[in-house]
Order: C-alpha cells, then sequence, then structure tokens
C-alpha cells in the first residue's frame, strides 16, 4: 500500500501496480474500475494516465469462487 506523502516513478515502457482492497456486496457478478493517475510533473495541468478495467468476480479462480 503507498502512504499518503509516498511517490511512485515510472519510466516509458515500465509498468507498476498499486493494490487496493474494497468491499463488495457478493450478490456482484462484475465490476468496472477507472483508475487515474495524475502527472504530478506537469502542476497546473490536467494531464495524466487514464484506464477503465472490467472484472469479472463469478469466473472461476475469482475470489468468490
Amino acid at each position: 500500500m503507498i502512504g499518503k506523502d509516498e511517490q511512485i516513478e515510472i519510466e516509458p515502457n515500465e509498468d507498476d501496480e498499486i493494490l487496493c482492497d474494497f468491499l463488495i456486496d457478493k450478490d456482484i457478478q462484475t465490476i468496472q474500475v477507472y483508475s487515474y493517475l495524475k502527472n504530478a510533473e506537469k502542476p497546473g495541468r490536467d494531464i495524466g494516465w487514464g484506464i477503465t478495467t472490467i472484472h469479472d468476480l463469478k469466473s472461476k479462480g475469482g475470489p468468490h469462487e
């Protein structure tokens, strides 16, 4: 888990993960997550990186198997 004052720096062609826990009702089968990371090197500009991922929680091997 990344603390409030910690920073991650990712170079071009690199990737990383930020793990988070969420409480989700057991009847939910699929979730859509939008993630956005602001580019802190460009202050005053609203630019960054966004991605939408869809997770099937009922799939084999999923957390609700």
